[in-house]
């Protein structure tokens, strides 16, 4: 298969990536909206072949965050210490369930970290939701910060890390 990235997709579009999310972890499209315009990017996988959607991914510098979000949403996400460290919040990296075990969220992974790198951030943090996600972070070398119980009430253990550029 042959796949592509772009930035412009309709973002109503782009809820199909929310569907395998629990549902107290969905964004909504009012939310991508506003991320969008706190400057956030967003970069789209594309099968070149078919031109559906395979991936997603969308990342914030980290400071724009700061005004936007709640001060207790800060500290119960661990963010408080990486605000002034020139770092970008990767919000998600997301392959479609039927596109999943084929090296594509590497690819995406990948793509991402060089766009960020290319805009002279010196780390990403993000939080990472299961193993899958956590052991591809750290094969491109990100750091386990802390673990959040019971992530936004979904019984859950999510994991923040870093990754230094």
């Amino acid at each position: 298969m042959k796949i592509k990235f772009v930035q412009e997709v309709p973002l109503d579009q782009t809820l199909i990536f929310e569907e395998i999310y629990p549902e107290n972890l969905k964004v909504d499209l009012d939310t991508k909206m506003e991320l969008k315009k706190e400057g956030a990017e967003f970069i789209y996988m594309i099968n070149a072949e078919t031109n559906e959607l395979i991936g997603e991914t969308y990342f914030i510098p980290l400071d724009n965050m700061q005004n936007w979000e709640e001060d207790e949403h800060q500290t119960y996400d661990g963010l408080n210490p990486f605000y002034g460290k020139n770092a970008m919040y990767c919000y998600s990296n997301t392959i479609l369930p039927e596109y999943q075990k084929q090296g594509l969220g590497r690819i995406l992974k990948a793509y991402f970290l060089g766009c960020v790198k290319a805009k002279c951030f010196d780390m990403v943090v993000a939080h990472a939701r299961n193993n899958g996600s956590i052991q591809l972070n750290q094969s491109f070398g990100a750091e386990i910060i802390e673990s959040i119980e019971n992530w936004y009430q979904t019984g859950e253990i999510v994991f923040l890390y870093k990754k230094t550029l």
